[in-house]
């Protein structure tokens, strides 16, 4: 599960960037279990779910994107490398209108090494 690779992720604070495309390389470095790509809008449909679960939130901050697992108890061996969330979104998760505009962008994107490595498994 998503959750599952999160936690091997995130920094002491359980934080992250929320960026799809960096969470699908990092989480699914060789696609889903018969070895296909996990499309982005996969993995926002996935983090949304986490976070209406509350078991983590999305925020934003100097216009990038961050999540923090909540429910989580680490050591902090450092500072963080993430900025912290806002105090209101710590009591509230209704954060949707940053991945509206997200997911439309999702919708139509398609990186050129996505292209490449479809490419290759087609020719196989």
């Amino acid at each position: 599960s998503l959750y599952l690779r999160l936690i091997t992720l995130v920094d002491d604070y359980g934080r992250y960037e929320a960026d799809p495309e960096l969470i699908r390389s990092h989480a699914f470095p060789f696609g889903d279990a018969a070895g296909k790509i996990i499309p982005l809008t996969t993995i926002v449909r996935m983090l949304r779910t986490l976070a209406d679960s509350k078991l983590l939130i999305l925020y934003a901050f100097n216009g990038s994107e961050y999540m923090q697992l909540l429910r989580w108890h680490e050591r902090a061996r450092s500072s963080s490398k993430y900025p912290e969330p806002p105090p209101e979104q710590l009591t509230t998760i209704d954060n949707r209108s940053t991945w509206k505009l997200r997911i439309s962008i999702i919708d139509n994107y398609s990186p050129k090494w996505d292209k490449s490595r479809r490419e290759s498994q087609n020719t196989r």
